[in-house]
C-alpha cells in the first residue's frame, strides 16, 4: 500500500511537470508578445510624429508655393505694364520738349 501511494505520488508529480512546463511556455510567450505590442506602440507613435512634421512640411511648402504664385502674377503684371508706361513717359518727355 505505502509503495502504490509512493508510485501514485510519484506519477501525479510526473503529470503534473507537463502542465506546469505548458504554462511556463505560455507566460514566456506572453512576456514577448506584450514586448512586441510595446515595440509597435512605441513605433506607432514615432510613425505619428513622422507624419505630423510631414503635414507641417507640407503646409510650408504650399504657403511658398502660394507666395510664389503671387510674385508670379505681381511680375506678370509689372512686364505687361512697363512697356505701357515707358512709352507714356516717353511721349511726355517728348511733348515737354517740343514746348
Amino acid at each position: 500500500m505505502v509503495q502504490e501511494t509512493t508510485h501514485l505520488i510519484a506519477q501525479l508529480l510526473e503529470e503534473d511537470s507537463v502542465p506546469r512546463q505548458y504554462v511556463a511556455a505560455l507566460e514566456m510567450e506572453l512576456v514577448i508578445q506584450h514586448a512586441t505590442l510595446a515595440a509597435c506602440q512605441d513605433t506607432m507613435e514615432e510613425q505619428g510624429l513622422v507624419e505630423h512634421e510631414l503635414r507641417q512640411k507640407l503646409a510650408e511648402r504650399e504657403a511658398a508655393q502660394q507666395a510664389l504664385e503671387v510674385e508670379r502674377t505681381q511680375y506678370q503684371t509689372f512686364s505687361l505694364t512697363l512697356p505701357v508706361v515707358t512709352h507714356t513717359i516717353s511721349q511726355t518727355s517728348n511733348e515737354m520738349a517740343a514746348r
